[in-house]
Parts: structure tokens; sequence; C-alpha cells
């Protein structure tokens, strides 16, 4: 059998199945507000895949709102109406993200975000959830978009 050498880096650039860069959902960005409290933001996003995946295929979310990273202490995940944080994820092998249903990403920051316009720029590391690959790699599926919150 000939040696067959798997370069990560040209299949990264390439593009494949296990990537989705058009997952932030328009016009969703809000201000989650209790009472009289803003207590952070949220955005949803579109499930990273054509079919329902595991939650535990998601290694990490990196998030950064006008150019500056949200700390991952402050980020969850949310679906199927429960809150995940970003440290449990790679855990949750029961936990299962149909793909007809959105997602939501939650940032605890009191205050919220000002009103007008923000950037919101995304990456999600999420290995393949079937097939075989010799080497375990995860791939980022990342998004940019603009929002206005009001």
């Amino acid at each position: 059998m000939a040696d067959v050498k798997f370069d990560i880096e040209s299949l990264r650039r390439r593009g494949n199945h296990f990537q989705t860069n058009d997952f932030l959902v328009e016009d969703s960005l809000k201000n989650r507000v209790i009472g009289d409290s803003c207590t952070g933001y949220s955005v949803k996003i579109k499930c990273l895949s054509y079919r329902s995946i595991w939650v535990s295929t998601i290694e990490d979310i990196t998030l950064k709102v006008d150019g500056v990273e949200v700390p991952k202490s402050n980020i969850l995940l949310c679906v199927n109406n429960k809150k995940f944080l970003v440290s449990q994820l790679t855990q949750l092998f029961a936990e299962y993200w149909y793909a007809i249903e959105d997602g939501e990403i939650i940032v605890n920051q009191i205050g919220g975000l000002s009103k007008g316009e923000h950037e919101i720029d995304i990456t999600i590391m999420r290995h393949n959830d079937f097939g075989y690959s010799h080497e375990f790699v995860a791939f980022p599926n990342t998004d940019c978009k603009k929002f206005t919150v009001s």
C-alpha cells in the first residue's frame, strides 16, 4: 500500500463538506434584557451541517465583536433550549443539534451592546461526526456579518 500524505492545511484552504461559512442568522443580534437590566446579548446561528450533528463535535468557539475577542467564559451555546459553556461542548456526546433548528450564541456582558452597528466575527471549530480520517482534525467554520442593535 502506498504512503498517502494527508495535507491538512490544503484541505482547510480548499474547503470541504465539514465547513459551513454562512451560518449567522440575519437580523438576529439582540440585547438580552431582564426587567430593567441588560445582561448581555445573543445572536442566532444555523446548524453547522446539512444534517444534524452531535454537540460534542464542536471543539471551540471564538467570537469577536467589533474586532475585540469575547472571553470564552462569557460565551454560551444554546441548542434544544439548553445552555452550555464552551468548555463543556466536547463532552456532550448525547446532545444532538437538529439541522432545522437554529442555535444561539449568548454572551454574558452587563450592559450588552450599544445601539448601532456592530460586526460579529465568529469561528467555530468542528470535527467530522462520521467517516474516517487517519488524523482527528477540527475544521474552522467562520462567518462575519454586520448587525444593527436598536
